[in-house]
C-alpha cells in the first residue's frame, strides 16, 4: 500500500493530501478519522476536486475568426471578466462647485485601479468571411464554491510515458484545447506545463475531476491505457 501511496503522489500537479470527509474514514489507532484512498491491489488513487452543477458559465456564443488575416476584418471585444486589484485616493473637482475656479471645489474620491481584464475578439460582421467558428464563451461562475476533494482512480507513475502524453495531447487538440503552435510541439515522457493548463481547464469545463491524470478524465479523452 505505501508502494502505492507513493506513486501516486508523484504524479500529482494540483491535489492535497489532508484528511477530508469521504465515505472512506475510518478509525486509526487513536480513535481519530483518517480518511485512506481505495485498497484496491495494482492501482493508484489520488484526491481530485471535484467540480459541483454550476461551476461553469457559459457567458456567449460568438464567431470567433480562425483564418489567417485577422487584421483584415473587423473585430468586437467581449470582456470575460474584470477583477479590481486595488483602490486609491484621488483629488477631483466637485460635482457641485459654484466656484468659477474648479481648483477651489476639490474633494478626494477613492477610485479602483490596476483593473485586470481578460477579453476576447469576435467577428463584427460574419458575412464578410467565412472563417469562423461559433464559439461557447466559457468562465467560472463567481458564485459558485468549489467541490469537495474525493479519492479518484489515477495512472500510476510507472504508466506515464512519452506514448501516453502525446495521446493526452491529441486528445485535447481534438476537443479544441490547444492552438496550433501546441499542437505542432513535440512531447516527451513528462507533463509539461502547457499541457496541464489545458487538461486542468478541459476538466473544469467538463465537470470532471480536477488535478489529475485520473480513469475518468482520460476516458472522456477516449484514451486507453
Amino acid at each position: 500500500m505505501r508502494t502505492l501511496l507513493f506513486l501516486c503522489c508523484l504524479i500529482c500537479f494540483s491535489c492535497s493530501y489532508q484528511n477530508y470527509g469521504s465515505n472512506n474514514r475510518i478509525m486509526g489507532s487513536r480513535g481519530v478519522a483518517t480518511d485512506l484512498p481505495p485498497s484496491e491491489p495494482g492501482k493508484c488513487y489520488a484526491k481530485c476536486t471535484i467540480s459541483p452543477p454550476g461551476m461553469m458559465d457559459t457567458l456567449a456564443i460568438l464567431p470567433i475568426y480562425n483564418g489567417d488575416h485577422p487584421a483584415d476584418f473587423q473585430m468586437n471585444e467581449f470582456v470575460i471578466s474584470e477583477e479590481k486589484k486595488g483602490t486609491r485616493w484621488v483629488k477631483k473637482p466637485s460635482m457641485n462647485c459654484q466656484s468659477a475656479d474648479p481648483n477651489d471645489c476639490l474633494v478626494w474620491c477613492l477610485e479602483e485601479v490596476n483593473i485586470e481584464r481578460k477579453t476576447i475578439n469576435y467577428l463584427s460582421d460574419v458575412s464578410t468571411t467565412e472563417d469562423y467558428e461559433l464559439t461557447p464563451i466559457i468562465a467560472k461562475n463567481p458564485d459558485a464554491q468549489n467541490g469537495p476533494l474525493e479519492w479518484r482512480e489515477v495512472v500510476c507513475q510507472n504508466q506515464i510515458d512519452r506514448l501516453l502524453i502525446e495521446q493526452i495531447k491529441m486528445g485535447l487538440a481534438e476537443k479544441g484545447y490547444l492552438n496550433q503552435s501546441q499542437k505542432d510541439r513535440k512531447v516527451n515522457d513528462q507533463l509539461e506545463n502547457w499541457i496541464k493548463t489545458a487538461l486542468v481547464k478541459y476538466q473544469r469545463e467538463n465537470a470532471l475531476p480536477v488535478g489529475q491524470l485520473d480513469v475518468e478524465t482520460l476516458t472522456s479523452l477516449n484514451i486507453r491505457f
